[in-house]
């Protein structure tokens, strides 16, 4: 799926990483590790357009974040709303950590 020309020029173009969809029997899935498949020339995929997956539709320039479990498409304005609150939690985290050594 993607070797090392693939992630050269997708560091290159400052990707931050991949969400892999599994569309042919209608399961999504992300991945977590790597697999060292190699693709071909004869099938490119296209770039730059939107995809399916969980039910979500994901455009060229969405915000996508994910971990261990699971992965989100959060709107921009979500965003905003929850940033002030993250960065509270983070900040009271740090005292209690300052408080546990």
């Amino acid at each position: 799926m993607a070797g090392g020309l693939f992630l050269t020029e997708a560091e290159r173009k400052v990707l931050r990483g991949l969400v892999v969809t599994v569309q042919d029997n209608g399961i999504h899935c992300y991945s977590t590790s790597i697999n060292p498949y190699s693709g071909t020339l004869s099938h490119l995929g296209k770039l730059q357009v939107p995809i399916g997956c969980g039910g979500v539709e994901i455009c060229p320039g969405d915000i996508v974040i994910g971990d261990a479990d699971g992965v989100i498409v959060p709107d921009v304005e979500a965003l905003e709303n929850i940033i002030e609150t993250a960065e509270n939690i983070v900040a009271k985290e740090k005292m209690e950590m300052v408080y546990i050594h």
